[in-house]
């Protein structure tokens, strides 16, 4: 069957491309489609259409009323079939509105989405032969309906069929016509005795109802009879007339058993055909069901498939820890070990010092890493000069890439303000370093470039300024295979225990959170660059200070009593050692009933408590602590817990310096400003 010559199903689906899609489905069943721009020309089409597809959303909110109404005048040979395209879920609310709208359109099959292409082409066809069936009925009714016009035509016109009843003398006349539409002799008598007693007992009372309200009131006589002929044949025989003058009511009598056999059969081909139509609904609704469960046999082994994956890269990550953390204690130790043995050599004592340090930065940063990952850590935006906080990390990127790598840095000093947050482009800019610098065995050039980028409209970018911060390297490269995969969290190439594959995924996700995006381009023996793209921010611009540059001048405590509330003593015992050197008074607690208990006892100025300890959490002693003080400033030291858990108090992120506790502690004992006065 052509294009051209396939039935027409009509199309409304207003949803992206799903018009097109179910258009194209219904093509290639060899169904012709046609799609509809408006429920107005769905409504208008339905004519020219053999069945209409039409998305369940299409009809929501819409002015139902000309399609309702087109369906209630529809001839008694039909009932257009609809094919609904609805929602899934049918057992909530939204289902019993489908079902609903289903029952105003009368002839509906539902099909859930999603749903395979060949459920929709068999529900098509289906619908599709049932208005075939329906246009054979129509024409089998109209040619049974022209056969008795034909027959009542010839009787009239010969004057055959006719009767008349005297009502005053109940006198009854037949013409032999209409004797013989009774099967009786054209010279048999056929009166009122006769043809009462020729037609059923209540018809016979109908048609003397009949006649009584026509001379009484002139009005017209339509009755319909089931006669009997004398041998045993049943008819149905048709008694139409009109009073006149005199008592008298003329008319002529019609066969029309023909008319009722064939009434008789389209009600029987109707009821054939809602049969069919109901069959095929629930042999639907049972490939529905069976696609339904067969979707749960897919997410079940897919989920398991996420698990066995989570489980995979569970492990990757914990041998890169392992190594990660193995190597800054180390570090960390050999510095403590170091100062012991040497502690009277002043020189020495600073490198030592500074190398634990830096070893202690090395775990934050990764400790940052895996915040980023887990999404407990949120981002700081504010505007940040790019090229100057690069140019700031000048010799920590030195020190990270060795002496056999030439680090070079093409700054812009004109570029825009990116909005970033400071420390996490900063640890972004430092993990790429090292990156390349592991992709350099031998050797390189390390190149950091920062300029202003103007970008077109990209499936990952808005149209717009950005400012673009690019690290390359003359490393070993990376095939298209393996570079389509660098972003993906705990990918890495590296041998087992040697990374972590984090460090490119909280590159591309920094990127992404900022509003901006990551690229990378490799070429195996020629290197790699990889773009981070920010977008330019308007308004002040943020310092770009790195841990550990902060001034030296710290805030006095005055002498105010703190207490600290921490279950790990070594905590506790630092905490105490900075807080007096900051000229507070400190008292302590190993966990958060005792420092209940304390700050009955001892009426603290301000209270710095661990978030995470066993009992009761951080945020649960200051609720209970602000129930006693309501004017007691509280300030939570955490080193994982999200945002959303700290209910809004002043928090110092571990690890933190001396110098951010003495800042925060400070502002925490600021006075509030004075109310203005109403």
């Amino acid at each position: 069957m052509t294009a051209q010559a396939a039935p027409a199903v009509l199309v409304l689906a207003p949803g992206g491309r799903d018009a097109a899609v179910a258009a194209a489905i219904l093509e290639a069943a060899g169904l012709g489609a046609l799609p509809c721009a408006g429920l107005a020309e769905l409504t208008a089409r339905l004519d020219a259409g053999f069945a209409a597809v039409v998305a369940e959303e299409a009809l929501e909110g819409a002015g139902l009323a000309g399609l309702l109404g087109w369906v209630a005048a529809q001839p008694p040979w039909s009932d257009y079939p609809f094919v609904l395209l609805a929602r899934r879920g049918h057992e909530g609310a939204e289902g019993r509105a489908a079902e609903r709208l289903a029952a105003r359109l009368r002839n509906v099959t539902l099909l859930e989405r999603p749903f395979r292409p060949g459920t929709l082409a068999s529900a098509a066809r289906s619908a599709v032969a049932a208005r075939h069936r329906q246009h054979e009925a129509r024409d089998a009714i109209a040619a049974a309906a022209g056969a008795a016009d034909r027959l009542r035509f010839a009787l009239e016109a010969g004057g055959l069929g006719a009767w008349e009843h005297d009502g005053l003398r109940d006198v009854f006349h037949a013409s032999a016509a209409c004797k013989a539409v009774f099967g009786r002799a054209p010279d048999a008598p056929f009166g009122l005795a006769e043809l009462f007693a020729a037609i059923r007992r209540q018809d016979a009372a109908a048609l003397r109802a009949a006649l009584d309200e026509a001379l009484a009131g002139g009005r017209d006589l339509a009755v319909e009879c089931r006669a009997t002929w004398p041998d045993g044949t049943r008819r149905w025989v048709e008694l139409r007339g009109r009073a006149g003058a005199r008592g008298l009511v003329t008319g002529v009598s019609l066969d029309t058993t023909e008319r009722r056999d064939a009434e008789d059969r389209l009600r029987r081909h109707r009821e054939e055909l809602e049969t069919l139509v109901a069959a095929r609904t629930r042999e639907l609704a049972e490939t529905n069901e069976r696609l339904r469960q067969a979707a749960e046999k897919r997410d079940q082994a897919e989920a398991a498939l996420l698990h066995a994956q989570k489980l995979d890269a569970i492990g990757q990550l914990t041998g890169g820890l392992a190594h990660d953390f193995n190597n800054l204690l180390q570090a960390v130790l050999a510095s403590f070990d170091m100062i012991r043995r040497r502690g009277d050599d002043r020189a020495q004592l600073e490198r030592l010092v500074a190398a634990g340090s830096e070893a202690a930065r090395r775990g934050a940063t990764l400790t940052a890493q895996l915040l980023a990952f887990s999404r407990k850590q949120k981002l700081d935006l504010v505007p940040v000069p790019a090229a100057p906080l690069v140019g700031g990390m000048r010799d920590l990127l030195a020190r990270a890439l060795g002496p056999k790598v030439e680090l070079r840095l093409d700054l812009h000093e004109a570029a825009g303000a990116a909005l970033a947050d400071a420390t996490q482009l900063e640890l972004a800019v430092l993990n790429l370093a090292i990156n390349a610098r592991d992709a350099m065995p031998q050797g390189g050039a390390l190149t950091v470039r920062v300029r202003d980028h103007h970008a077109a409209l990209g499936p990952d970018m808005a149209a717009g300024r950005y400012v673009e911060i690019a690290v390359g390297d003359t490393g070993t490269g990376m095939p298209p295979e393996v570079a389509a995969r660098a972003f993906e969290p705990f990918f890495t190439t590296k041998a087992t225990g040697k990374g972590t594959g984090l460090g490119l995924s909280q590159v591309y996700g920094m990127a992404r959170q900022s509003g901006g995006t990551a690229r990378i381009e490799s070429l195996p023996g020629v290197g790699t660059t990889v773009t981070i793209y920010l977008p330019v921010a308007a308004g002040p611009v943020a310092r770009a200070d790195r841990p550990g540059e902060q001034g030296q001048d710290l805030a006095a405590g005055g002498g105010a009593l703190v207490l600290v509330v921490d279950d790990d003593p070594a905590v506790r015992q630092a905490l105490a050692g900075w807080l007096a050197t900051l000229g507070y008074r400190v008292a302590e607690a190993a966990d958060g009933r005792t420092g209940l208990a304390e700050l009955d006892r001892l009426r603290p100025d301000i209270l710095l408590v661990d978030y995470a300890m066993p009992g009761l959490t951080g945020a649960e002693v200051a609720r209970a602590a602000r129930q006693r003080r309501a004017d007691l400033p509280v300030v939570l030291a955490t080193g994982y817990s999200s945002d959303a858990a700290l209910g809004g108090l002043p928090t110092l992120r571990k690890p933190f310096g001396i110098e951010e506790l003495a800042k925060v502690l400070d502002r925490a004992l600021a006075p509030a400003p004075a109310a203005a006065a109403s």
